[in-house]
């Protein structure tokens, strides 16, 4: 999926998470997709950025890795930035409705998100310790999506907009 549909999707959810009330004490997303969707998408990231760190621990002159890297990277991005509303909304309806239905599966799907930041962040740090252009507009591109993540966080209350902003402040 292109990185740019995760966004649309992330803020169609946070536009529409208040705007739209819930009927019923239902499922938000298809909890047992969302699930396999995000455990298969984590397990191809991470064999994708072992390979890229074995490629950049081992330099060629005529390759260079970082245009797949970026691609990657951008994707990983982005898919968090969709899966923190995402969580945030399955957190809101359970609330509503005093169910624990939605907020696990958004919770647990978030942190597999996190663990491919941690090692895509640790791969932008490498980049930027070498002036590298694409690592440079990979951290411009994390700053922008944390701001804006925490914008749409906003429209929720704001012990969900706390829990799953970059920035607490920032949605207040």
């Amino acid at each position: 999926m292109h990185a740019g549909i995760f966004i649309e999707m992330a803020t169609d959810l946070s536009f529409n998470s208040r705007s739209v009330p819930f009927q019923t004490p239902i499922e938000v997303i298809n909890s047992e997709e969302f699930w396999q969707i995000s455990r298969d998408k984590l397990d191809h990231w991470t064999k994708t950025l072992n390979m890229f760190s074995e490629d950049l621990s081992n330099p060629s002159r005529n390759h260079n890795p970082w245009a797949a890297i970026s691609y990657v990277i951008e994707e990983i991005l982005c898919s968090e930035f969709f899966v923190r509303i995402a969580a945030a909304t399955c957190v809101n309806k359970d609330r509503e409705f005093d169910i624990n239905v939605n907020a696990p599966i958004g919770r647990a799907v978030l942190l597999f998100h996190l663990e491919a930041r941690v090692r895509a962040l640790e791969i932008i740090n490498e980049g930027l310790k070498t002036d590298i252009p694409e690592a440079i507009q990979l951290n411009e591109l994390r700053n922008r999506l944390e701001r804006w993540c925490d914008l749409l966080l906003a429209f929720f209350p704001n012990p969900i907009s706390s829990e799953f902003s970059f920035e607490p402040k920032r949605c207040q």
